[in-house]
């Protein structure tokens, strides 16, 4: 059975609800250990690099970007996304405006999925081969 890592800020936010939210629900698939993992989900990509490289390299890694805010959306940002999405294999957005933004930066695959609008929120995270598809 495919496992999964969340990592959340721990910044007392939203991100952090849904982490508690999503381990309470989805216990089957849940690991707490990344190395018994095999799917990295990072639920803030500014925390993508709290986790060392190798993991990054080893485990299917899927990434959400609640939004961006494009007057804030420096160039340090856009190379930051850049050099992140090397370690990316799929992309989760929450809503269109969003999805229409991250596809200008990556030709990684982007799922629009709000969060918990249905049971088929965890079909992101399945499996195929090495890649993740829904």
């Amino acid at each position: 059975m495919t496992r999964i890592f969340t990592l959340a800020p721990r910044e007392n936010w939203i991100c952090d609800r849904f982490l508690h939210e999503w381990n309470i629900n989805n216990q089957d698939i849940t690991t707490e250990n990344i190395y018994e993992s095999d799917i990295l989900w990072l639920l803030a990509g500014w925390c993508w690099n709290q986790v060392p490289r190798q993991i990054l390299q080893e485990k299917l890694v899927v990434l959400t970007i609640h939004h961006i805010v494009s007057e804030k959306f420096s160039e340090e940002r856009v190379r930051e996304f850049i050099l992140r999405d090397q370690f990316v294999d799929l992309y989760h957005v929450p809503c269109m405006s969003a999805a229409l933004k991250v596809k200008k930066l990556t030709d990684k695959p982007v799922i629009i999925q709000p969060f918990w609008a249905n049971h088929s929120f965890r079909k992101i995270f399945r499996r195929e081969g090495e890649r993740v598809y829904p």
